[in-house]
């Protein structure tokens, strides 16, 4: 079976559209496995995705136009020509006017942008790949403890023992009251942006990961980058890239009103900075401002024992705090959260939703059983909660997240002696290059 392809990065065309005759950029986006092509209008609120399906083609006498609940694209041929022609499977287009740039009046600048982002190195093939250095993400090896956990599995579609040890787990070392899992971290962010984001909201984060930002989009929300300045700057080093700036934050707050924005997004640590913390006295300030206004923290968990090594290490008052009660009081800074366990826990597979509202809890736990299975085990098997379990408590012992990120930043020095240019300071889950 042939492997589907997207592009490796965005790229973005300017120019003027025929028919319209407005001023428009276009932007080609890699998109997931089974996505298509769609095409997303980012000058209307919400942001509307019209499919490139031949269901929404109203018209075909001076271009294939597409409508799609009053939103309309025109003149798509050639942009689809483009993908269909290099191959491309899956795309998102995005547009800020109804129609694409003309250019020439072919295919071929679309093309050549096409060519220029290249092909997504995620659908090779395991075996032709020597020294894997892609992600962190499920591919460590898992302790005997969680190996001999997965012997205990409770296969029982209803109830398994496992959960409740999962639940156990995360109410002792996170302190979320209320547990749902899911096959991985992006299962969670479906639940939650299905649950909190209307149409016209606004999710401010500390930067974002893929697919958490597609489903906010999804569900008509719009990511907002409030982190750092810092944190774009590669040579900087500010020991937490990963602060929330409280003056975009609060800024973005006035201009659009609180009741549009159902959550901060936070994430620990964050990946796209080149795995940068966030301090405690950052988290404690955005509390207090979200409290004022109403606004709930979720939070992005899934290196949150290596954010609390890292705070242990540079933020004072901390050195001689076990990493175990610095990751408590981080979760208790937020009203819940997304996990993808395949980094801090070490599973091959698996993650969950947690919140403290029982209403948002009920929503959530209703809403698995449509996209992941029922609430005790949301896609899951039992043995792969278990070793979650088991893996979230070896995750905050600090012998373990000391050795773990202590690895990271062993390869970081060697690079460095050897003049190989690196994102600063360095990271927990992996080495960056600034290339």
């Amino acid at each position: 079976m042939q492997k589907q392809r997207t592009i490796k990065q965005e790229i973005s065309l300017t120019g003027v559209g025929l028919h319209t005759g407005k001023d428009v950029t276009l932007t080609f986006k890699p998109a997931p496995e089974n996505f298509g092509y769609a095409f997303i209008r980012v000058d209307l609120e919400g942001h509307p995705i019209i499919e490139a399906d031949a269901n929404f083609v109203v018209n075909t006498q001076r271009g294939t136009n597409l409508e799609k609940r009053g939103v309309k694209i025109q003149t798509s041929e050639h942009v689809l020509a483009a993908l269909v022609g290099m191959e491309v499977d899956n795309c998102m287009i995005e547009l800020n006017a109804s129609e694409p740039p003309i250019m020439d009046g072919s295919s071929k600048f679309f093309v050549e942008a096409i060519e220029k982002a290249g092909y997504n190195t995620f659908l090779l093939d395991s075996d032709d790949v020597y020294i894997d250095l892609l992600t962190d993400s499920g591919t460590a090896a898992m302790s005997d403890r969680q190996w001999a956990g997965m012997m205990l599995g409770d296969e029982a579609y209803a109830g398994s023992r496992n959960f409740y040890n999962l639940e156990r787990a995360i109410r002792e070392f996170y302190g979320y009251k209320y547990v749902v899992p899911t096959h991985q971290g992006r299962g969670a962010e479906h639940l939650i942006s299905k649950i909190m984001i209307k149409k016209g909201d606004y999710i401010p984060g500390n930067m974002y990961f893929t697919t958490t930002r597609l489903h906010q989009e999804l569900a008509g929300g719009q990511f907002v980058d409030v982190i750092v300045d810092e944190a774009h700057d590669p040579e900087s080093e500010f020991p937490f890239k990963g602060n929330v700036d409280l003056n975009k934050l609060e800024t973005l707050i006035k201009k659009h009103g609180p009741e549009k924005i159902p959550y901060v997004s936070i994430a620990t640590t964050v990946n796209m900075a080149g795995g940068q913390p966030v301090s405690l006295e950052n988290l404690r300030a955005l509390r207090k401002l979200t409290n004022e206004y109403g606004i709930k923290v979720i939070h992005d968990m899934t290196r949150v024992a290596e954010n609390a090594f890292m705070i242990k290490q540079c933020e004072p008052g901390y050195e001689n705090v076990p990493v175990k009660r610095i990751v408590k009081e981080i979760c208790s800074l937020t009203d819940g959260a997304t996990m993808s366990a395949k980094k801090d826990a070490m599973v091959n597979i698996g993650g969950f939703f947690a919140i403290n509202g029982f209403r948002l809890f009920e929503e959530a736990r209703n809403l698995v059983v449509v996209y992941e299975g029922l609430h005790t085990y949301g896609g899951l098997a039992g043995r792969d909660m278990e070793a979650m379990a088991i893996g979230i408590a070896e995750s905050v012992d600090d012998l373990h997240i000391r050795a773990r990120v202590g690895q990271v930043h062993y390869l970081g020095r060697k690079l460095e002696a050897a003049n190989v240019p690196v994102v600063r300071p360095l990271g927990t889950h992996g080495i960056f290059l600034d290339a």
